[in-house]
């Protein structure tokens, strides 16, 4: 059996599911109160890591571009009568 060395790094947290965090949500606010950190995953795939708001690895980071720099970034444009709900549709059976 292969394992994921992408993922090494969330052996010793606590993992959990989002449907069970949704079900259980203060329970695992507690523990990340206490210091514990939390990975969420979505189908099986980490996609968010709960930490306590004073944790080292909380602090916000400075952005990576400026006000200006963002404000001159494109939109994307879908074609006439097309809807985001399809295209996000589409992109994800691309997947």
């Amino acid at each position: 059996m292969a394992i994921r060395t992408d993922y090494v790094h969330i052996i010793d947290m606590k993992t959990v599911n989002v449907a069970t965090l949704k079900q259980q949500l203060s329970s695992y606010l507690r523990r990340v109160e206490a210091g514990e950190d939390v990975i969420v995953v979505s189908h099986h795939h980490p996609v968010a890591r709960m930490v306590s708001h004073d944790a080292p690895s909380a602090r916000i980071r400075p952005p990576s571009r400026g006000l200006a720099a963002l404000r001159k970034l494109k939109g994307v444009r879908l074609p006439h009568g097309r809807t985001v709900v399809a295209a996000l549709l589409e992109e994800r059976q691309l997947r």
